[in-house]
Formats: structure tokens, C-alpha cells, sequence
């Protein structure tokens, strides 16, 4: 008995995807300015408004409320809580919520170290009891004298 083998041709074929149309180069005339930067990011204008009367009287009640604890307070926007810690885990937490912090109250002294990290943390107000930073351009520090 004899078998014939015959060749499937059309296994051995190149699947061949069309070419996506390839679009000439713009000329420097007909390439798009660049966006102009904005003159002031978000954080920064949050920053320089001055807190009203209502924010200060809540902040310094819960400047009140933390006397004696070694606390901190970190809270949002709106001034809502959203967290207690010690003022030792302060650093470590700051860092792991980056960017959600609108500001700090905490019992304690605001130092240099605590300060960069604030700042690179996008922190716009840090109140404390005392500081021993003169000023920052980024984080506004308020202490117990000050609200």
C-alpha cells in the first residue's frame, strides 16, 4: 500500500499585517508651540492663602486636643482627620502618604528633618507646638503662638 504526502502550502505563508499609514514629519512651522507653564502649581497657591478664622480656631483646638500625647494629627483639605500618629512614626508615615496630606498638628517641636520631609511630601501647613526652623518656601509652619 502506498500513501502520497501532499504539502499544506498555505501553513508555510507569512500572516502580513497592513502597514499603519506613516505620516511626513511637521515642518518647524507646523509643529505646535510649547504649553506655557502655569505660574503657580495648585500646592503652592493653597499654600499662600491665609487660613480663615474657622481653620484656626479648629486647628488650634486640635493643636488643644494633642498637648501632652506626642501625637500628630494628619489631615486633608478639608481638615478632616485622617489619621493619628505618634510624632516618632510622623517621618515614616509622611513619606508612605505622599501627596495626601494636606497639613500636620502635632505635639512637638517642627525640625529641619521633619520639615523636608513634609515638604517633599507636599504637606501645605504644618502646626506645631514650637519650631525650630525659620521658614520654608514650600510647608507654611504655625505654632501654638501663631493660631
Amino acid at each position: 500500500m502506498k500513501f502520497s504526502v501532499t504539502r499544506d502550502t498555505n501553513a508555510n505563508r507569512e500572516l502580513k499585517r497592513p502597514m499603519p499609514p506613516q505620516r511626513p514629519m511637521p515642518t518647524p512651522a507646523q509643529q505646535r508651540p510649547a504649553p506655557q507653564a502655569a505660574p503657580a502649581s495648585a500646592p503652592a497657591q493653597a499654600a499662600k492663602r491665609a487660613l480663615n478664622t474657622k481653620e484656626q480656631d479648629m486647628l488650634s483646638d486640635m493643636l488643644g486636643d494633642l498637648i501632652g500625647t506626642r501625637g500628630a494629627y494628619l489631615l486633608d483639605e478639608k481638615l478632616a482627620i485622617l489619621g493619628k500618629v505618634p510624632v516618632t512614626e510622623l517621618s515614616g508615615t509622611l513619606k508612605s502618604m505622599e501627596g495626601r496630606v494636606f497639613a500636620i498638628v502635632m505635639d512637638g517641636v517642627m525640625d529641619k528633618e521633619l520639615l523636608t520631609i513634609a515638604e517633599k511630601a507636599n504637606v501645605l501647613y504644618a502646626i506645631a507646638m514650637d519650631t525650630s526652623v525659620q521658614s520654608s518656601s514650600r510647608t507654611q509652619i504655625l505654632t501654638s503662638e501663631d493660631i
